[in-house]
């Protein structure tokens, strides 16, 4: 199963999807035990963080080992995309104007994610490879929950 995959190409290949599933079994975890929000009330937050943990995190790791497939060339990329996104989102969040802000933080995640497609990913990257590279790519949970956070807090309100 691994024998196509040296150590250090399986962990960079798994990176950018235990980071995904991560943050989805953070922020559910976080929602139900320390919030105290239970199961009812934000449920397409819940709803969004076990996508982010199945779809997102074991999905592209099952894709990974058993089709053997290496996203580990593209672990660089990908990590200064999320680190900047991160930062961007960060300094957005100091604004205090929620509409100015959710455009902010869609233009940011629109932007990641053209930009991985474009630039991160190339002419030689498989279907297989694109396939993980944009089911563990966090950037996509992100926006998905700016965009249902901001909807449900201010939309439907």
């Amino acid at each position: 199963m691994f024998k196509d995959f040296t150590k250090k190409e399986l962990i960079c290949s798994l990176v950018c999807p235990f980071i995904t599933l991560l943050w989805g079994a953070i922020r559910f975890v976080n929602d139900i035990l320390i919030l105290g929000m239970g199961l009812t009330g934000r449920d397409t937050f819940h709803l969004m963080y076990i996508v982010a943990f199945f779809i997102g995190g074991i999905l592209p790791a099952i894709l990974t080992l058993a089709l053997g497939v290496h996203t580990d060339r593209y672990l660089k990329k990908r990590l200064i995309v999320i680190v900047f996104v991160v930062v961007a989102n960060g300094c957005i969040g100091m604004i205090g104007y929620p509409v100015i802000m959710l455009l902010l933080y869609g233009l940011v995640s629109v932007g990641a994610i053209i930009y991985q497609v474009l630039k991160v990913q190339d002419e030689d990257t498989s279907g297989s490879e694109r396939a993980v590279l944009m089911l563990s790519d966090i950037t996509v949970y992100w926006l998905l929950y700016h965009c249902i956070y901001w909807f449900t807090d201010y939309v439907i309100k």
